[in-house]
């Protein structure tokens, strides 16, 4: 990555995208979004584990997947301990088909910005 401003703007790419679609509700209206933006959370992950750690290829993706796996989890625990605590369900996890593909769309993202820096190095 030639500039850190690269990992600024998929930042703020990602935070807009999220806030959109709760301002909007298209979490809900749209199938798609959820998918959409855990993909571009991937990208952003990715990003950042290049930049910080100068990761590349298969760690940067093993360290993505293992970023994904464990903010499923705690989305998992926070939704459990809110029902508990509150008798409150919130909408953070709708079941494990959306998990298994929030995880997916994730590594996705990830895999697509490790190969733009594949390309990007041989030119």
């Amino acid at each position: 990555m030639k500039s850190p401003y690269i990992l600024l703007a998929a930042a703020i790419l990602l935070v807009s995208a999220h806030a959109l679609g709760i301002c909007f509700g298209w979490y809900e209206t749209t199938g798609w979004y959820d998918t959409f933006t855990h993909f571009l959370g991937g990208v952003w992950v990715a990003l950042a584990l290049f930049h910080f750690l100068k990761l590349k290829k298969v760690p940067l993706l093993i360290a993505a997947l293992a970023a994904f796996l464990l903010w499923e989890g705690f989305e998992f625990l926070l939704a459990a301990y809110i029902r508990h605590a509150y008798g409150v369900s919130v909408g953070l996890q709708p079941g494990a088909l959306d998990t298994i593909s929030d995880i997916v769309a994730g590594t996705a993202g990830a895999m697509t910005a490790s190969l733009s820096d594949v390309f990007a190095e041989k030119s």
